[in-house]
């Protein structure tokens, strides 16, 4: 008989499995894989050792509690998971959400669509949201806006000569009354927006040109890393990427500059959760941290001796006097050391304090060159500016120059008027590559001199031949709170877009020349999103009757709460296996499909995912291994 399968979700905060002693000392949220025999844990399992294993997960001490609290002190386990029933191992990859992208006109590479025109003609276009949150907002199973775009008054013209409006003027219109039209965003964007999408032959002639670099190295990920990168750069540095423990930094600099010196990673001395260390660095195992009180000299020796009784020799280990009493001889240590359950020592006072994960340590720095990518261009644009001379007569040059320290300021020649000068400077756009259309093209805003404003002398450095929109649909996760989470589950719908010219008009002209409309981007649902992992976990948990109390005062005395951070991404790890029990007095035997479900912090899965794969490997028979 074949029941339909179990599922039990683990939730791990930790990317360091549990490598020795026993589950009791499994921190909460730390996962363990143990022999199914022994219970012991191990990093490596294999058949040959392990015929059988299982999947641990740390529980919150709650032995605070009142005996009759009804929340058992225990960690969690998985059934037992025997090597010759091992079906499959499949990962599921966290990924983001996408939204909706749909181009009206020119889509950016064909260009033979583009939004025409002729002067004194009316186009009308037809933009239709639907999906739940339209639903919810509006009681209505979406909706139909429609945008009438008149082109004015032309000239006298004949028939066949009429003139053509310029596509960028039609692209202008159709954005502002989308982005303007309250009953989607009241003008902040909530649901829709729309932008421009210009072909443009851009003019390189008198740009500058820039170059992109990156640098990958391993760190923390932290602020500080960012900052020991940023002390060694010239220019200014982001972090564009994290994978694991592998950090990716990015600059921009002047391509007649070179390559920006090497970065050294002397200054990024530990790297925290990372199962195995890159090159340079030493792992220093996770710990165990206790206080010790001991009657001593206070000295170097003393504390040379405490090591040896506690023998803290090994990577990882070490201590710290952190205070000594002088007249009664007595210090106060913190110490780490790789031994659970430390005893006492003599008359030693000891007391666990809790566990450290454990590190890389940097123990040989390196170098890192920057890599060269893609080539940048800065678009000079020339702006002038007339000023009457000062009341003696003298030219402005000098204020100016000092106004503007980081430009260059030339004065025109005279005109035919006495005491009037003009001035003109050039200042360059931010970096954009030669593919991007004019109107990404952005120039840092030039302040007034003394309330007279510059003029701009040269346009944009381009010829628009096609325009189009891309109007694009809102993305947002739901995250609920701690008081809200029962009452509104996650949901990750987002809005739906239909964009037409299409007259609806039965009597129309059925041949009419219509706006082309592309999907640039379908609607792509996010995976591994904190807020639904929180959902299943709840589940999971309710199989063993860890039900959370919708009433925050209840939980708040149970010391309930979830493993899952709604605001991370998880990767999911599913283990399928079978597992055959007798029934009725031993007469009938049923095997059940079980799925055990382990969360993993987005990239921090490696190590739980190369032991089960090894032990996969080892069985003896084919498991389906699938990693997406």
């Amino acid at each position: 008989m074949l029941n339909q399968s179990f599922r039990q979700v683990f939730v791990a905060n930790t990317s360091v499995l549990l490598p020795s002693g026993n589950t009791v000392d499994l921190a909460p949220g730390q996962i363990a894989i143990t022999d199914g025999n022994t219970y012991a844990p191990t990093v490596t399992p294999t058949y040959g050792t392990n015929k059988a294993i299982q999947i641990w997960q740390g529980m919150p001490d709650v032995s605070h509690l009142p005996l009759m609290a009804g929340i058992p002190q225990t960690n969690q386990s998985s059934k037992l998971i025997k090597g010759k029933n091992l079906k499959k191992i499949r990962r599921k990859s966290a990924s983001r959400g996408q939204n909706q992208q749909v181009v009206i006109g020119f889509d950016g590479i064909y260009t033979d669509k583009n939004l025409t025109a002729k002067c004194g003609e009316v186009r009308t276009v037809y933009v239709k949201l639907s999906g739940n949150p339209i639903d919810k907002l509006y009681n209505n199973q979406g909706f139909i806006r429609q945008y009438r775009l008149d082109t004015g008054c032309c000239d006298d013209c004949g028939s066949d000569n009429c003139a053509d409006v310029a596509p960028e003027t039609l692209a202008d219109a159709l954005v502002e009354k989308i982005n303007n039209d309250p009953k989607w965003s009241a003008g902040s964007g909530q649901l829709i927006r729309a932008k421009k999408i210009l072909s443009d032959a851009l003019d390189l002639s008198g740009t500058v040109e820039y170059t992109e670099y990156s640098v990958t190295l391993a760190d923390d990920g932290s602020d500080a890393a960012l900052a020991a990168v940023q002390t060694q750069s010239f220019y200014p540095v982001t972090r564009s990427a994290r994978s694991g423990i592998y950090s990716t930094y990015y600059l921009v600099a002047p391509s007649a500059s070179g390559a920006p010196n090497d970065i050294s990673n002397a200054g990024l001395f530990t790297i925290a959760d990372c199962g195995s260390c890159p090159a340079g660095y030493t792992l220093n195992a996770a710990g165990y941290i206790y206080k010790v009180v001991r009657t001593d000299a206070g000295s170097s020796g003393a504390q040379t001796t405490l090591n040896s009784n506690y023998s803290l020799a090994a990577a990882g280990e070490s201590s710290a006097r952190l205070s000594f009493d002088s007249p009664n001889q007595i210090s106060t240590y913190l110490i780490v050391s790789n031994t659970a359950n430390q005893a006492a020592v003599g008359t030693d006072a000891i007391e666990f304090l809790g566990e450290s994960d454990g590190k890389c340590v940097l123990t040989s720095p390196s170098t890192f060159a920057w890599t060269a990518g893609d080539t940048l261009y800065s678009f000079p644009k020339v702006y002038h500016i007339t000023l009457a001379d000062d009341v003696c007569g003298v030219s402005r040059l000098t204020e100016i120059q000092e106004a503007y320290p980081d430009l260059v300021v030339t004065q025109l020649p005279s005109g035919s008027v006495d005491c009037i000068h003009g001035y003109e400077t050039t200042i360059y756009s931010d970096p954009i590559a030669d593919d991007c259309s004019v109107a990404e093209i952005v120039f840092p805003d030039l302040a007034s001199f003394e309330g007279t404003h510059w003029e701009a002398v040269t346009g944009d450095p381009s010829t628009v031949e096609q325009a189009g929109v891309i109007i694009e649909t809102a993305f947002v996760n739901r995250i609920t709170g701690d008081c809200t989470f029962d009452y509104y589950p996650y949901e990750a719908d987002t809005v739906h877009i239909e964009v037409s010219e299409y007259n609806a008009d039965y009597n129309g002209n059925p041949c009419e020349d219509r706006w082309p409309v592309t999907q640039l981007q379908g609607v792509k649902y996010p995976q591994g999103v904190g807020s639904y992992v929180r959902e299943q976990e709840k589940k999971s948990l309710s199989y063993f009757l860890l039900e959370r109390s919708v009433d925050p005062a209840v939980r708040e005395a149970e010391g309930f709460k979830f493993q899952t951070d709604p605001y991370q991404y998880y990767d999911e790890y599913t283990i399928e296996f079978d597992l055959s029990y007798k029934v009725l007095g031993w007469s009938q035997t049923y095997h059940d499909s079980y799925h055990q479900v382990v969360y993993f912090p987005e990239g921090k899965g490696a190590a739980f995912e190369q032991a089960l794969i090894a032990y996969a490997s080892s069985v003896g028979h084919d498991v389906d291994i699938e990693l997406n």
